[in-house]
């Protein structure tokens, strides 16, 4: 990665951090634990614009992501998310998902208008929505 990714990423984290919790203490916490989740095998941090996404190569060719957005419009962010998944689908990934039960994620997902979606539950028993796209 360069130098310049690193950085832009390293102030997106601490930005969303900030945005996302209600503590200094909370949000170094969460930066702790997505540092802790970066250094597992097959995870990275990829961005687009002020749009981070936590990806996750689960199998092969089947990659889990996660959004952390700051300040970005519904607009931008769509068109970050169909940039991550014609990245994904560049390097060799057959079927990227994520999960939310987050309604803002539902209307970002009719927007990009590749996703299909599925009623899962997850391990600790709760029903979400999972959003998938098969390449």
């Amino acid at each position: 990665m360069e130098n310049k990714d690193a950085q832009i990423i390293q102030n997106l984290v601490q930005e969303y951090a900030k945005q996302n919790t209600s503590t200094p203490q909370e949000a170094d916490q969460l930066i702790l634990q997505l540092a802790q989740v970066v250094q597992e095998d097959g995870a990275k941090l990829i961005h687009f614009g002020n749009t981070l996404f936590l990806v996750l190569v689960r199998d092969k060719g089947v990659v889990e992501f996660h959004t952390l957005s700051v300040n970005e419009d519904g607009i931008a962010l769509s068109k970050h998310l169909l940039s991550l998944v014609n990245y994904l689908k560049n390097i060799g990934a057959k079927v990227v998902y994520s999960y939310s039960n987050d309604p803002k994620f539902k209307i970002l997902a009719k927007r990009v208008k590749v996703f299909k979606t599925q009623e899962v539950k997850m391990p600790n028993g709760q029903d979400t929505t999972a959003y998938y796209v098969e390449l």
